[in-house]
């Protein structure tokens, strides 16, 4: 958590592990309809990427581009934010403020590529 922090002051940079991860369309929330917090991170994410000026694109695990995408980062469980940084953070374990920075600094490093 504190090393998702600094990458979002900015005072760390998270390496890009897959660097073909740039053509990708980000930040991806995968989500599932059996999940309960999957609805609420939906809403969430939604309010935090409108907060940030970011767009947000949400997959259902059980669709065929949320099993593509979901097996290609090697997601865990959901719901899961995956970013183009190949970063994820699952659940909701970020205040409103520092999801919608998080989405900011992404997009800053996105558009930086």
């Amino acid at each position: 958590m504190d090393e998702l922090l600094r990458f979002i002051d900015g005072e760390c940079v998270i390496p890009q592990l897959y660097p073909e991860a740039a053509s990708r369309i980000f930040p991806t929330l995968i989500t599932a309809d059996w999940c309960p917090l999957s609805k609420a991170a939906g809403a969430f994410w939604k309010e935090a990427a409108h907060m940030a000026g970011c767009r947000l694109r949400i997959l259902q695990i059980d669709s065929d581009e949320g099993r593509r995408v979901a097996t290609e980062e090697n997601i865990a469980g959901v719901p899961c934010l995956v970013l183009s940084t190949s970063l994820h953070v699952y659940g909701l374990s970020l205040s409103r403020s520092d999801a919608a920075a998080l989405l900011r600094r992404e997009a800053e490093i996105a558009h930086a590529n």
